[in-house]
């Protein structure tokens, strides 16, 4: 039986079989790795009605991924750590940033205010004690973009929802 497994032949169909099962590994870690690895929301990369500039006041529909978050509240809207008091507020994630576009008080003129992945949603309460099954799940997003103004808005722009459906 030790003369057979250490013979030529043996030795040939293991080599032959590891390099198969070297091939196989590979194509599967490439499937799993664009599985696991791709962008936030890489569902939607194909879609070509996702804006790439948003003025503020402008009704739009967003697609992405909701997420609760944690951001530091009352008194100094600063740090948990340091004494504020933790407020959950739900953000939707897009996948490539959107410019964003606002218009002056003064003169009616047009400015930006940089780019953002990331919307504060501004939801209804009934929503926020309904739909629990929103957080985490890719999302369509009908709403007015504001441009966030005060300590409860923690993003750049913030969505003021109309509507909300789970796609996945």
């Amino acid at each position: 039986m030790v003369a057979f497994l250490s013979s030529d032949s043996w030795q040939g169909i293991g080599v032959i079989v590891s390099i198969i099962i070297a091939v196989v590994s590979v194509l599967f870690s490439q499937n799993i790795r664009r599985k696991v690895f791709r962008s936030k929301n890489s569902l939607f990369l194909e879609n070509s009605n996702v804006p790439n500039e948003l003025l503020e006041g402008q009704f739009t529909t967003l697609f992405g991924k909701v997420r609760e978050e944690v951001f530091p509240g009352p008194p100094n809207y600063e740090s948990i750590n340091n004494g504020d008091r933790p407020q959950f507020y739900w953000v939707l994630y897009v996948n490539s940033p959107i410019s964003l576009v606002g218009r002056s008080m003064e003169n009616g003129a047009l400015y930006e205010n940089g780019n953002s992945c990331m919307f504060q949603l501004n939801l209804t309460d009934a929503i926020y004690e309904n739909r629990l099954d929103i957080l985490g799940k890719y999302v369509k997003v009908d709403g007015d973009i504001f441009f966030g103004h005060s300590g409860h808005h923690k993003t750049k722009a913030v969505l003021n929802v109309n509507s909300i459906h789970v796609l996945r």
